[in-house]
Formats: C-alpha cells, sequence, structure tokens
C-alpha cells in the first residue's frame, strides 16, 4: 500500500514540474487554424471514458465519441479521443492543459490523427485521435445558453451561426451520422425550463383568527 501510494505521489509531482512549460506552450488557435490543421472536425458525444497504461509507460484516456455530424475527414460512426492523463487503480496523471472530457458532453472536436497508442491491457477497435491545440480542440455545448465554447472562444448561436461559420471555413456543407437537431433540443430546454408565474393568488377563508390553528387555502392560479 505505502508503494502505491509513493507511486501516486510521485507520478503527480513529476506532472506538476511539466505544468508549468506546458501552460506556457499553449497558445490561442483562431478557429480558421483549428480548422485548416484538423484532419477530422465532427460533431460527437463522449460515450464513454477508459484509462490504461500506454506502451510508453504513461497513463492515456481513450475517449469512445458518437460522431453526429462529419464537418471536415472521414465519415466514421465511432472514434476514439486518446488524451494524456488518468487514473488506473491507484495511480493517476493529471496533465495540464490536457483535454479532460466527461461522459454525456458534446460539441464539435477538432482533431488530428495519431499514432496509435497500444496498450497490453486493452484492445482498440476504432480510430484514434488527438484534439488540436490541447483543451482548444473540443467546443463545448451549453445547449440551454446556446453557446459552443472552449477556453478560448464562445461561440453563440450553435446551429444558426457556429455551423455556418465552420461550413465557410470547410468550404462544403456537413455530412449527417445520426441526427441531432441543436435548435430544437434547445428550444424544448428552455420550455421546459421556464417557470411561469401566477396570474392570481386567492386565500380561504380570507381572515382568521389568531392562535386557533385554523387552516387556509392558497390558490395560484
Amino acid at each position: 500500500m505505502k508503494k502505491s501510494l509513493l507511486g501516486v505521489i510521485v507520478t503527480f509531482l513529476f506532472l506538476n514540474a511539466n505544468n508549468i512549460s506546458s501552460q506556457i506552450l499553449l497558445k490561442q488557435a483562431s478557429l480558421e487554424k483549428q480548422i485548416k490543421n484538423s484532419s477530422l472536425v465532427i460533431e460527437g458525444k463522449v460515450l464513454s471514458k477508459n484509462s490504461f497504461w500506454g506502451s510508453d509507460g504513461i497513463i492515456y484516456t481513450a475517449n469512445t465519441i458518437a460522431v453526429y455530424k462529419v464537418f471536415k475527414g472521414e465519415l466514421l460512426k465511432t472514434i476514439d479521443v486518446v488524451t494524456s492523463g488518468g487514473i488506473v487503480g491507484l495511480r493517476g496523471l493529471n496533465v495540464s492543459n490536457s483535454l479532460k472530457l466527461r461522459e454525456g458532453d458534446i460539441g464539435v472536436f477538432m482533431l488530428q490523427e495519431t499514432i496509435k497508442v497500444n496498450s497490453s491491457a486493452k484492445k482498440f477497435i476504432n480510430k484514434q485521435f488527438k484534439a488540436y491545440g490541447a483543451v482548444q480542440g473540443f467546443y463545448k455545448y451549453n445547449i440551454y445558453e446556446d453557446v459552443a465554447s472552449n477556453p478560448f472562444n464562445a461561440k453563440k448561436g450553435i446551429s444558426n451561426s457556429f455551423y455556418n461559420e465552420i461550413i465557410k471555413l470547410t468550404k462544403e456543407p456537413y455530412k449527417e451520422i445520426v441526427k441531432y437537431d441543436v435548435s430544437s433540443i434547445t428550444s424544448k430546454t428552455k420550455q421546459s425550463n421556464k417557470i411561469q408565474a401566477p396570474t392570481a393568488i386567492t386565500f380561504f377563508p380570507t381572515t382568521r383568527t389568531a392562535g386557533t390553528k385554523s387552516t387556509i387555502t392558497i390558490t395560484l392560479a
């Protein structure tokens, strides 16, 4: 147990020493540059995450993505976005500025095909990619606010603005793999979260004597 705990401490200390340089190296990339340097640009949803030891002795996480739309690149139904860091057993690796995804996250991914990361414990069936520009490589959707954002940019109007901006840069319409209507979902989400204010409030009876533990009925209309 002591040996395992020491391994966790050593691993995180090693990464913290490298965090400073990684923060300095991260520079903002424009959407145009991201698309130009990406071999695959897709809209998708994170289905699952699996952290593993790579054959190089580093912990990685394979984030399996269901592809909804392809703006640029190969038509694939599912892919793995491989990110540095993760937790395997009692060992953890936290890489600053590495993209960190959660199951259920939906958005647009700017991706580059990467050299396949091998693992003796897991066989991968999906094509592997890495995010272009680290954390910048994912524009996460906030469906309620109708915004797609990464740490540097926020794009208001996902379907009526952000899509068009991407299409203008790729110079071709997107291909739909799975139907996913952002505008419809946004509208339904807002409707379900609305709180209707009452137009009238009535009390019955309108008067009661104090201290008699009488009941008053309040009706909202």
